[in-house]
Formats: C-alpha cells, sequence, structure tokens
C-alpha cells in the first residue's frame, strides 16, 4: 500500500487552493489561438533548456475509510525528488514516519514511473486539444484559464484546468487529473500551485484526494495527500 500512496501523492503539493475570481468576458476564437501560441512559444524552450527540477519536499498522506469517514494512518515523508521532464525520477527519502512513529527509510517505496505527456512541450499539440475558455483572478493575478481536453485519454494525459498570468504567461494554478481513471482508482482530482525560477515553472505547494478501491486488500479508502516543496532547484 505504501507504493499505492506514492502513485496519489506524485501529483501533489501542500496548501489549499487560492481563491478564484471570474471576470465576465468573452473570449474569442482569435483571442484564444493567439494565446495558445504565445504559449507554446514560451514553453518549449523551456523544456529543450533544462532536464527538469530536483525539489527538497515534505509530504503527508492521510488515509480515510470513504464510508464511514474514520481516519485510518497518517504517514510523513521528507525525500529529494529529481522529477525529469522525459525519464524516470530519482527519489532519496530523507524521513519517514507513520502514525507518529518513525520507520525505516526503506520501507516507504516512492513511485519512479515515468512521467506523463506535457501540454506545452514540441508534442503538445498532437496529445491535446487546448483553450482558452475565460479570464480568473488567482491569488490577485488576473488570469487566462486554458481548458485542457486529452485527444486520447490515457493516464498518462492531463485533463483539467490550467491558469496563466496574463501579463507574462507563468503558470500559476492547475486543477484537474488524469486522461483516464481506472483500477484500482474511482476518482482523482488534484489543484496545484506553481512558482518560477527565472524561466523555469516549478510546483511549490497543492493537494490532492484520491479514491481508490482494491476489494478486501484496500477496500473504498480516501487519500488525501499533501505536500510541501522546501526547495526547488533547476535541473539541466
Amino acid at each position: 500500500m505504501k507504493k499505492l500512496a506514492a502513485l496519489i501523492f506524485v501529483l501533489v503539493l501542500f496548501a489549499s487552493a487560492p481563491p478564484i475570481q471570474s471576470r465576465d468576458v468573452d473570449i474569442t476564437p482569435a483571442l484564444s489561438e493567439k494565446v495558445i501560441n504565445r504559449l507554446r512559444e514560451k514553453y518549449i524552450p523551456m523544456y529543450k533548456k533544462y532536464q527538469g527540477v530536483e525539489s527538497n519536499r515534505q509530504v503527508e498522506i492521510k488515509t480515510y475509510n470513504e464510508k464511514t469517514s474514520k481516519l485510518l494512518s497518517t504517514e510523513n515523508v521528507h525525500l529529494i525528488r529529481k522529477e525529469y521532464f522525459y525519464k524516470k525520477p530519482e527519489v532519496e527519502v530523507l524521513k519517514y514516519v507513520v502514525d507518529g512513529k518513525k520507520e525505516k527509510v526503506s520501507k516507504y517505496k516512492p513511485l519512479k514511473s515515468r512521467p506523463g505527456y506535457h501540454v506545452f512541450d514540441e508534442s503538445g499539440d498532437i496529445n491535446y486539444e487546448t483553450r482558452v475558455v475565460g479570464y480568473k483572478t488567482i491569488a490577485e493575478h488576473q488570469c487566462y484559464e486554458v481548458d485542457v481536453t486529452a485527444k486520447k485519454a490515457t493516464k498518462m494525459h492531463y485533463q483539467g484546468e490550467l491558469y496563466y498570468r496574463v501579463d507574462d504567461l507563468k503558470l500559476v494554478f492547475s486543477s484537474g487529473s488524469i486522461g483516464k481513471i481506472s483500477f484500482p482508482l474511482k476518482g482523482l482530482r488534484a489543484d496545484l500551485i506553481f512558482d518560477n525560477i527565472n524561466d523555469l515553472t516549478v510546483v511549490s505547494s497543492g493537494v490532492i484526494s484520491a479514491r481508490v478501491d482494491i476489494p478486501v486488500i484496500f477496500p473504498d479508502r480516501r487519500i488525501i495527500s499533501r505536500i510541501k516543496v522546501l526547495k526547488n532547484t533547476p535541473i539541466f
């Protein structure tokens, strides 16, 4: 089950979603196309310049009985994760605590699967339909709301909304899931908050809720995962 928990928090990071306010202005197809093209121009070079990001992070994973809402366990992990754009990550676990009891770090098994398809790299338009659907004010930033739909949804695809600042097109927030929900997942939703190191976009915090159901072994559980990133470092 530790490996399953790792699958859940790989998308995640520590804070509640920032306040979002709508702006009642129509987005024309021409404006949407213009913004999408600018996003591609901005982010394709990022995926070429950097290999990824190294993050020093703290992770909290709480598991609940979905039917009774009873808290079943709390895991706290401190780790360093080298998250690459196009290859499997490298993970060093520094500390692992389960229900207040310190465990051997070897007992925690982080997921090390290949990353999913990126929305605005060179292959983004092959994998996704993207369009600007409106404006939102997020944490005092005026943003474009970009709807992302996978052309052929799989667990490697993203599906949801991305929010980019109008003035500089920096990504500030995402709210979505994976393209295809399949066993053992019954539901998944992640809200991520982003920061920037020069021209590199990095996750700073977020929260995810996942429903997992493996009869007998892990029946109908709600897993709430939070991560707080202490430090991000670019990988060239």
